[in-house]
């Protein structure tokens, strides 16, 4: 473990401590079928989606470098709008994106963007939420379509 000079020392687990997930679409996405989504979204929940993890950004009140590691990795397109179709064929059309920035990089959410576009998912969605402006680049996407 690094010295990073505080009484923290000990308590950090950096990324490069531990073994941390390179290839996102290795796994699969989360199995919702034991919960009860119903209760989950009467009680005001919603589906959460996570299209990447990593963070290079140095802001001074922010965890997520500690937490999910510097270097971003990114899930594919593909598989994040196959886990939104999942989530709606579960009822749950109440998303949010967990991100700590969906807009960086740029070119993957407009990637991802696209893709939801080109399924016509947003038809099914009722909100999609997300740090960033993402309902800005599903307009951008649409134009593109144009």
């Amino acid at each position: 473990m690094q010295k990073t000079g505080g009484r923290l020392d000990k308590c950090i687990i950096r990324d490069q401590d531990v073994g941390v997930i390179q290839k996102l679409d290795d796994f699969p996405a989360p199995d919702r079928s034991g919960l009860d989504n119903a209760a989950y979204l009467e009680f005001g929940g919603m589906g959460n989606l996570q299209t990447k993890r990593g963070c290079p950004f140095n802001c001074i009140y922010c965890t997520y470098p500690i937490i999910e590691g510097r270097r971003v990795r990114l899930r594919s397109p593909k598989r994040i709008c196959d886990e939104i179709e999942s989530l709606v064929k579960f009822g749950i059309n109440n998303l949010f994106v967990v991100d700590n920035e969906f807009n960086f990089p740029v070119e993957h959410a407009q990637f991802v963007c696209h893709e939801i576009i080109n399924r016509k998912l947003q038809r099914k969605i009722r909100r999609l939420g997300a740090k960033g402006p993402l309902w800005e680049y599903m307009k951008m996407g649409q134009r593109f379509k144009q």
